[in-house]
């Protein structure tokens, strides 16, 4: 954890959800070591941005750092999302709570 927290604030974070996210955290040891291997092959500037990627989405595996980083899905931006993106829209055909009665 102190090798991730100099590495960037994302990495930590992504590392402390990780291990939190197993009920057993001898489960994360290889995946977090895996992670750290990942800032030698690619530079700590891209393992930074992918583990904020992986946050955002809520996502912490091994596999899902090394595709980011693999795929160069790191150098692109995040999306902004606005609002909520699980609202009903507005239709005649939806029927609200009311009908469920």
């Amino acid at each position: 954890m102190k090798k991730a927290a100099t590495i960037g604030p994302d990495t930590h974070a992504f590392l402390e959800a990780l291990f939190q996210s197993r009920t057993f955290t001898e489960q994360c040891f290889q995946a977090s070591l895996g992670v750290m291997r990942l800032a030698k092959i690619y530079g700590p500037k891209r393992l930074e941005a992918a583990c904020r990627r992986a946050i955002a989405f809520g996502t912490y595996t091994y596999r899902i750092i090394h595709t980011i980083l693999h795929n160069n899905v790191d150098k692109e931006e995040l999306p902004t999302v606005q609002g909520n993106l699980f609202q009903i829209p507005e239709h005649e055909n939806v029927r609200g709570s009311d009908a469920y009665g």
